[in-house]
């Protein structure tokens, strides 16, 4: 760009700064000045006052009804600020007004209301665009027509586009993307400079679109929970818990889904007035306009958590420890999951010195995200006012591991290491050795990670945060005898920490030592008070909830135990434990909520809690238990589907689902016998390696399943499939010829070893396998139509088209077609054989069985 045209962009800046302000309608009065004036000030509520007199003097304007449409949805008076936008706009159809209006028919839920008007103010012509683009072509200089586009970017088309997501019209909003020209198939949506579009924007655009894995998504889910936006912001991180390439990002998002937004679908009214709370609190600085509409949110819906911990640090913010504890009490209540609820109490009762209670909390927190940094040095802090000098520098330490960085973790450490009460070179030490563990798992060196961990543990033997932190790091790479040990050892350091057992009796739980986990449950219960476990005996549901949510150690230590009792097939007991301990609620219908969850293809979490919810509330809903136990076997959690699938057999009144489910015990759970948990365990780590793409430790753990059980089928199957990928087709073979020996009735492997004979040119051999497969399962379209390939292949022609035949009959009765098969059999009925085979088809599995 010359010296000239680099003069010339301010001038057209200016100009066109001009041309703006032209465009812009002059106040009305003083009234009007005043009133923008006190809202430019965060004064809405004088602010008002001034409009309601513009609106007294000029009723016709509708820019005074605008202006006072912004005061009252400010104050959360959404009612009145949707009437105040009508006449705006009912006076002035401008596509500002619309904008206004139609964004706040979106934040109550009056979808389709918001669509017609932000579509309106998206189609509406404007005064600035027309003089914009005439100077840009005139221009012709990037810089120049980047701030120009920048100048005259509709903030309507982005409100269009969120509002056309929330209410799940993905069809409308790739619509509106390529109309704008917003939809570039190569485009890195977390970079691309879009005008109309926030960086929230970009990553909605990007997830509606499919792309492939967007960085930003995470961090755009984030800033709308910040904001609010909760219907939006669920939504965005379910998809990031579902599609995301790296597994730690999906585990976070998954802990993000269940620890900070909420545990029910909130009403989109309630979001929006506790969304408006926040701000009149935080930004505008008045608690008790905000007040007003926490209170607004809770008559709305009592059970959402996020109005009574807003409540409770506006209490904080005035030194008011005792009622913003007990705000922060009634968070905890509504919802036990609400991590910042968590914090908040763990904040209070540490300045009102209310230590056991700052514990408990801060424990909670690390509990529900061990990576969560706040929750570490909370733990720490409070450690170290209670003279445990030990225990709190270890948890400094574990937050540094997790933020080099953390300026009160440095701090107080730093002032321990002057006074002499800590060694600094062990400190650092320690954190090291476990941050280059943390990065040698996902960088997928194992065996290094496992080093490192094992130094960690060895560099500081007395730190319960460490010896766990290694163990987890252990667990991971598949080494459980090691892990077992460090969970042992940081029991041992620290003997009464609810955190600590809690972590021991999960991993218990993971690797089947039922006993330990029973023993640490009565620990872990017994910390609470004698009296809050008694009374959960004689209390209703809604005083048992209480005082649960008082005492969080009673509910998890009887999860542990319901997992224990589901497990070994002791349903009956687990739901009187669920019950008593509040675990579900009667009344709500879990079954149906898991089918929706199902139905909007939620996170295969929220999916299996659904579903073990309704088994433990609803034993008259077989259906779901069915279900689950065949999702659990799929996902290779084999005791658990067992004693699913035999519950849904005994429960069910239909004789053809218990004759199914004896079926699918028989031929995909080997007859229902017992499977090692430890090897059960190492087969899902192996999975989980597997499907990121590491081959070779997933194939060592698998080795060491099948050595501790070697009747572990499923196994077998993926060991098959891993050498038959990587071209070792002997070893293939072994695989499958061992799972059909060990379980002569397993329907999976004799279909594989069948196809995979098949596909090695010998059809008498594979013939034997898929025939048995047929037999166990005959609803099977895909191994039907197989078996008939190797018939043909064989010169049985007879057999072929009977089988063939079948196959499609059962095909058109699941509406699976399968049309290449069916004109090859018209084509050998017409004509006779051919030297070519048949064509094969894998269709799904009918009868709603998944492929494992």
């Amino acid at each position: 760009m010359g010296l000239r045209a680099v003069r010339l962009v301010p001038l057209l800046v200016v100009a066109f700064g001009f041309v703006a302000c032209g465009a812009y309608r002059p106040s009305l009065d003083g009234d009007l000045n005043t009133g923008r004036r006190a809202m430019l000030t965060r004064r809405p509520g004088e602010a008002l006052k001034s409009f309601d007199r513009a609106v007294s003097a000029h009723p016709s304007s509708g820019l005074a009804h605008l202006w006072r449409g912004r005061a009252l949805e400010e104050l959360a008076r959404f009612d009145e600020a949707a009437a105040a936008y009508a006449r705006a706009v009912e006076l002035e159809p401008s596509a500002d007004h619309r904008l206004h209006a139609g964004a706040l028919a979106g934040r109550v839920g009056d979808s389709a209301r918001a669509i017609a008007l932000l579509g309106d103010a998206v189609s509406a012509p404007s005064a600035l665009r027309g003089p914009a683009e005439t100077v840009v072509r005139l221009v012709r200089q990037p810089l120049a027509e980047a701030v120009i586009r920048w100048a005259v970017a509709d903030p309507a088309a982005e409100a269009l586009l969120r509002a056309l997501i929330e209410s799940g019209d993905d069809a409308a909003a790739v619509a509106l993307a390529q109309a704008r020209g917003w939809a570039r198939p190569t485009a890195d949506y977390c970079t691309a400079t879009v005008p109309d579009l926030s960086d929230e924007g970009r990553a909605l655009l990007a997830m509606v679109l499919g792309a492939r894995n967007p960085d930003c998504l995470y961090d755009a889910g984030v800033t709308l929970t910040d904001a609010g936006r909760i219907r939006l912001a669920r939504r965005v991180m379910r998809t990031v818990a579902e599609s995301a390439e790296r597994e730690g990002v999906r585990g976070r998002a998954r802990t993000f889904l269940r620890h900070r937004l909420p545990s029910h679908e909130v009403a989109p009214l309630v979001e929006a007035l506790t969304a408006a709370g926040a701000h009149l609190q935080l930004v505008d600085g008045l608690a008790v306009e905000a007040r007003t509409a926490y209170d607004a949110a809770i008559a709305g819906d009592p059970a959402f958590s996020w109005p009574y911990r807003k409540i409770g640090l506006i209490w904080e913010s005035r030194d008011e420890e005792r009622e913003a504890f007990a705000w922060y009490q009634r968070a905890v209540a509504a919802d036990p999951d609400d991590l910042v609820a968590q914090l908040g109490l763990g904040r209070v009762a540490y300045h009102g010195r209310r230590y056991d209670d700052a514990l408990k909390a801060y424990r909670q927190v690390t509990v529900f995200d061990p990576d969560d940094v706040e929750g570490h040095v909370g733990v720490g802090t409070v450690l170290l006012a209670m003279g445990r000098e030990a225990d709190g520098v270890a948890a400094l330490e574990e937050a540094l591991a997790r933020d080099p960085d953390h300026p009160e973790a440095q701090r107080l450490l730093e002032a321990r290491a002057r006074a002499g009460t800590t060694r600094v070179a062990a400190r650092e030490d320690a954190g090291g050795h476990l941050a280059r563990a943390r990065q040698r798992l996902r960088d997928g060196r194992w065996e290094e990670a496992a080093d490192a961990a094992r130094q960690a543990a060895a560099v500081a033997p007395t730190s319960a945060a460490s010896l766990l932190a290694a163990g987890g790091v252990v667990e991971s790479v598949g080494d459980l005898e090691t892990a077992k040990m460090l969970h042992e050892a940081a029991v041992a350091v620290a003997p009464t920490e609810m955190s600590v057992l809690v972590a021991a009796a999960r991993f218990a739980s993971r690797i089947g030592d039922d006993e330990r986990v029973w023993s640490l449950a009565d620990r872990i219960a017994g910390a609470e008070p004698w009296l809050a476990t008694t009374s959960t005996r004689a209390l209703p549901e809604l005083g048992r909830g209480l005082v649960v949510a008082v005492y969080p150690g009673l509910s998890i230590a009887a999860a542990l135990k319901v997992d224990v009792l589901l497990e070994r097939g002791r349903i009956d007991e687990a739901r009187a434990l669920a019950g008593r301990f509040v675990l579900v609620r009667s009344g709500v219908d879990y079954c149906g909520q898991a089918q929706e969850r199902l139905k909007d293809a939620t996170s295969r979490d929220e999916i299996f809690q659904g579903f073990r919810r309704a088994v433990l509330a609803q034993p008259t809903r077989a259906e779901c238990a069915w279900w689950f136990g065949q999702w659990l076997t799929d996902e290779g959690e084999l005791r658990l589907a067992r004693a699913m699938v035999t519950e849904a057999r005994r429960a069910t009144p239909g004789q053809d689902t218990k004759d199914s489910a004896a079926r699918f015990l028989r031929i995909r759970l080997s007859g229902g016998r017992e499977v090692a948990k430890a090897a059960e365990y190492l087969a899902l780590l192996a999975r989980r390696l597997v499907e990121r793409g590491d081959d070779v430790h997933g194939r060592r753990l698998l080795e060491e399943a099948v050595r501790r059980d070697p009747g572990l089928v499923s196994a077998y199957n993926v060991l098959a499939r891993l050498a038959w990928e990587r071209g070792d087709a002997a070893e293939a073979l072994a695989r499958l010829e061992r799972a059909v020996a060990v379980d002569a009735e397993s329907w999976r492997a004799h279909r594989n070893l069948g196809l995979m004979l098949g596909q090695l040119q010998r059809p008498a051999a594979a013939e034997l396998h898929l025939r048995r497969a047929v037999e166990l399962f005959g609803e099977d379209i895909g191994t039907r139509v197989a078996l008939a390939r190797a018939l043909y292949a064989q010169g049985k022609l007879a057999e072929y088209a009977a089988q063939t035949r079948t196959a499609l009959k059962v095909a058109d009765a699941v509406g699976q077609p399968l049309p290449e098969v069916r004109e090859f059999l018209e084509a050998f009925e017409r004509r006779g054989a051919i030297r070519a085979l048949p064509p094969t088809s894998m269709p799904r599995v009918a009868l709603g069985w998944n492929a494992d």
